[in-house]
């Protein structure tokens, strides 16, 4: 049996998955392998394709792509982590900048690199900035996310932020939540903060003032039945809270604290186990539904009998909105044909 390296297999996986987007929708496809072509240009030009394929930040596999499949949209959706490992984390927003201008933004995204910039400015980062992408089904077009990382170090520019867009941090039990994460879309006013919480359990009575920060909390219960729908294995530390996990959450609004859409996010492991289990839990979850997710059970079904061992399967999110918007999110490292071979 051949030995492929981690590398060589991630390069498979996303070879794999553009059979996948092309089966699913031609015309999504096209513009998905024109896209990743300049995107990541320098990981397919690699010739080192361990640190090129493996070598990243993004997510468990080290992957430079990864999917995000939603309830809630049949879009093709990825984000990609700009020059690959060996960017320097400093300089990706200003590939990011250079990038979107190859793509035709008119300039439409130099403010948020401006101000992502801002929050950025002197500080010591560890992967500094991603780009998502939305391939949209309904008008055939492609629409980009800017996510910028917001290093440990207090910054004006990041506290004028959340309190342009959320009125302030909320505020609850415990160890305050850090800021992580923020993301903008070219040609919008909507903004996204993703929080990290310190410890891995979250209370039903935190996650009601964290409703209430942006007056969701009529959303609660939907929320919380939809996420004990899934036959956790992780046990509750007591009543008043959710199954132990590394737990965050995020806030999508326009200023000041508009049209919320909030999310709780997980790492799908530690909620499920394997790569089998999660994509069955995620599955019944949907199906039982209603609800469809895209391409998600075509592209991972090389690990629907990966029961032990959990690589592909990254974060997923609970979403709840005021409109009425309910339903789930998982992101994926594309797996190639064989996940395990030579591992």
């Amino acid at each position: 049996m051949p030995c492929y390296t981690r590398g060589m297999l991630q390069r498979s996986g996303f070879e794999r998955s553009i059979s996948v987007v092309e089966e699913l929708d031609p015309v999504i496809g096209r513009e998905f392998v024109r896209s990743t072509a300049v995107i990541m240009r320098d990981a397919l030009a690699s010739s080192g394709e361990q640190m090129a394929w493996a070598g990243g930040l993004l997510n468990g596999t080290g992957a430079p792509l990864e999917f995000s499949f939603a309830t809630f949209t049949g879009d093709l959706r990825y984000t990609v982590e700009v020059g690959g490992p060996e960017a320097p984390p400093e300089t990706r927003l200003g590939r990011i900048d250079s990038l979107l201008d190859e793509f035709g933004s008119e300039g439409r995204h130099r403010e948020i690199v401006r101000r992502f910039g801002q929050v950025q400015k002197g500080a010591s980062l560890k992967w500094g900035a991603w780009l998502g992408v939305r391939h949209r089904k309904k008008d055939a077009g492609t629409s980009f996310k800017i996510y910028a990382e917001t290093p440990p170090e207090a910054s004006r520019a990041a506290s004028e932020l959340v309190a342009e867009y959320l009125d302030g941090a909320p505020v609850f039990s415990g160890a305050p939540a850090r800021l992580v994460l923020i993301g903008m879309s070219p040609g919008s006013d909507r903004c996204e903060f993703y929080f990290e919480l310190p410890a891995p359990r979250l209370k039903l009575s935190d996650l009601d003032r964290l409703l209430a920060h942006v007056g969701l909390e009529e959303r609660k219960d939907e929320l919380v039945g939809l996420m004990r729908s899934f036959d956790f294995r992780g046990e509750s530390s007591g009543a008043d809270a959710l199954p132990d996990a590394q737990y965050g959450f995020s806030y999508s609004v326009l200023p000041p604290c508009r049209e919320p859409v909030f999310s709780i996010i997980a790492f799908a492991a530690d909620l499920a186990g394997g790569d089998g289990l999660v994509r069955r839990q995620v599955l019944l979850a949907t199906r039982t539904r209603g609800w469809t997710l895209g391409g998600y059970a075509s592209l991972t079904e090389p690990v629907a009998d990966r029961f032990f061992r959990s690589t592909y399967h990254n974060m997923i999110s609970f979403v709840a909105g005021e409109v009425p918007l309910a339903g789930l999110q998982i992101s994926v490292s594309p797996p190639p044909l064989r996940p395990d071979e030579g591992q």
